[in-house]
């Protein structure tokens, strides 16, 4: 397991693990990151999700185990989400098999879990169906299943954030076309409008819990919101996005070259479907029926997105708006947009391949051309299986241990800046200078160090010198909502050279330091619990009344 950011993900789980073993929860900070000194990622990156492997590490369960379990997870809800997504869209049990089959072997999908090792972006990648499958409901579909939408919205949020802006631009310009083009009458549009604002009022509860903490930290000078975009520099060729057979080792490249470039790849197979799929759609001279219309606009969306994946897309022109430029900045990777078009295509090629397959129509007693589908198999596992077997021969393997010691594993995204420049201050954290010391340098006597998560407590006693301006700084990086207690009684927490400080105490004394969650934290923890369970009850009122 040597996938690039898999250490620094491994370093979320055991943050969680560490922090709910010190009787923190929800855990705010990672404590794990940083050498040891913080950081904020486990408040700026949902992690919802990651709870399940840190409750596998309080069940004694190793690090990696518990990493691979949860992947595994990922693997088995993606083919279920997707099948049952498509059932319930299709009415149809073989389009939503080969569906689920294209799109939980897509290339891309295991590029991010077994070369990238993304994971918040492979687990937002699980929750794509169901988002299509709310958003059909509400536009087309039975919209007192709004709800879907809720948890489509919601499960993507909570995996990934970028890959949450991503859906919600494609949910709008659904939104837009439906508004515009959409048949039904004003009354009928009215009512699904008022079911999609109680779906986004819903997801907005919902997701109290972790979006107070967001906008509550993001309100300062973080790292994140003034990167300089690298989207316009990210993009790819369409000799790369097709490649069968891509290679396993290389990293982001600039547009001129391709030679040492990381793989970059949808893979053939959903070209070929969607050729497919083109093919039937002409044949057919247009053909209205639910399957093919859907299938249209799954083909324009992922269409769109390898469109603004590649080459040809005029991301510079568009950073030259201000605010396009404020939105897709912090996006980094103009080939994150893979990840759309491999479901979008995955849908379009099966119902491509089942409509050629069945002959003359969708009827699902044709037995048609049967040969498709063994075919079919074999184009899945060139894609998917090749690459899965040279991923794992290739890349070197970690040992399956229970801790991950010694780790720095984070970025400095999440930091606050450092002039204009914004410099990675993390750097600067190392593991072996995680010890309490002095501003200036006076000497001190320490004694009874612990350390749990974002917790300390020490007893210090002066040297004999004057400290009446002398500083005690903590290993652990300033961030509001830090106190410090002095003998049981709470003192200014200040930040000195980045790290949590306070006055030097004038006598010997016992000093505790812990994050304390601000009361509005809370708050939106009691919001987002009563949500769900309004929502619960919402769901069995409806069920019996059915």
């Amino acid at each position: 397991m040597g996938a690039d950011d898999v250490y620094y993900h491994l370093a979320r789980i055991e943050g969680i693990y560490q922090g709910l073993k010190a009787g923190e929860f929800p855990v705010r900070i990672n404590s794990v990151q940083n050498g040891g000194f913080g950081n904020l990622s486990a408040s700026m990156y949902p992690q919802l999700f990651l709870y399940l492997a840190a409750f596998l590490r309080l069940a004694r369960v190793s690090l990696i185990l518990s990493y691979k379990l949860l992947v595994a997870a990922m693997n088995v809800g993606t083919a279920f989400i997707t099948f049952y997504s498509i059932k319930n869209i299709y009415k149809s049990v073989p389009i939503a098999y080969l569906a689920s089959a294209l799109y939980t072997f897509s290339t891309y999908r295991f590029i991010n879990i077994y070369f990238r090792a993304s994971l918040g972006e492979a687990l937002a990648m699980t929750f794509f169906p169901l988002l299509l499958w709310g958003a059909y409901e509400v536009f087309w579909g039975n919209r007192d299943k709004w709800i879907l939408l809720v948890l489509g919205v919601e499960c993507i949020l909570q995996s990934h954030v970028l890959s949450l802006e991503i859906s919600l631009g494609f949910l709008l310009l659904g939104g837009i076309l439906w508004l515009f083009f959409g048949k039904q009458s004003f009354q009928e549009k009215r009512s699904r409008i008022l079911c999609g604002l109680k779906a986004v009022l819903s997801v907005c509860l919902l997701s109290a819990s972790f979006l107070i903490p967001f906008f509550f930290f993001a309100r300062d000078n973080m790292q994140v919101f003034y990167m300089k975009s690298e989207v316009a520099d990210s993009v790819v060729y369409f000799s790369q996005m097709f490649a069968l057979f891509p290679g396993i080792s290389g990293t982001q490249l600039p547009p001129g070259s391709t030679e040492g470039e990381m793989p970059l790849t949808i893979g053939p197979v959903l070209l070929l479907g969607a050729c497919v799929f083109c093919l039937v759609d002409m044949r057919r001279e247009r053909e209205n029926s639910m399957e093919m219309k859907l299938g249209r606009y799954c083909l324009g969306c992922g269409a769109l997105a390898i469109l603004a994946a590649s080459w040809l897309f005029p991301w510079d022109v568009f950073n030259q708006n201000p605010i396009f430029l404020k939105l897709t900045a912090p996006l980094q990777f103009a080939w994150r947009l893979f990840g759309p078009a491999s479901f979008f295509l995955s849908v379009t090629a099966a119902i491509g391949l089942y409509a050629f397959a069945s002959g003359t129509n969708f009827d699902l007693r044709t037995k048609g051309r049967t040969w498709i589908y063994p075919v079919m198999a074999v184009l899945l596992m060139c894609g998917t299986f090749y690459y899965f077997d040279r991923s794992v021969n290739d890349k070197f393997s970690t040992n399956d241990e229970m801790t991950l010691e010694g780790t720095n594993w984070s970025d400095s995204m999440y930091m606050y800046g450092d002039g204009k420049d914004f410099l990675a201050l993390h750097l600067k954290y190392r593991l072996e200078d995680a010890y309490v010391k002095t501003l200036y340098g006076s000497a001190a006597n320490y004694s009874d160090y612990r350390k749990k998560a974002t917790q300390i407590s020490i007893h210090v006693e002066p040297a004999g010198e004057s400290v009446s301006e002398e500083y005690l700084l903590f290993p652990l990086y300033y961030v509001p909502g830090y106190s410090i207690y002095v003998n049981g009684e709470k003192v200014p927490t200040e930040e000195k050279n980045t790290l949590v400080s306070c006055r030097f105490p004038q006598a010997e004394s016992d000093i505790q330091v812990r994050f304390q969650d601000p009361w509005f934290f809370r708050a939106g923890d009691v919001i987002s619990l009563s949500t769900v369970v309004l929502l619960l009850f919402y769901y069995l009122r409806k069920k019996k009344k059915r």
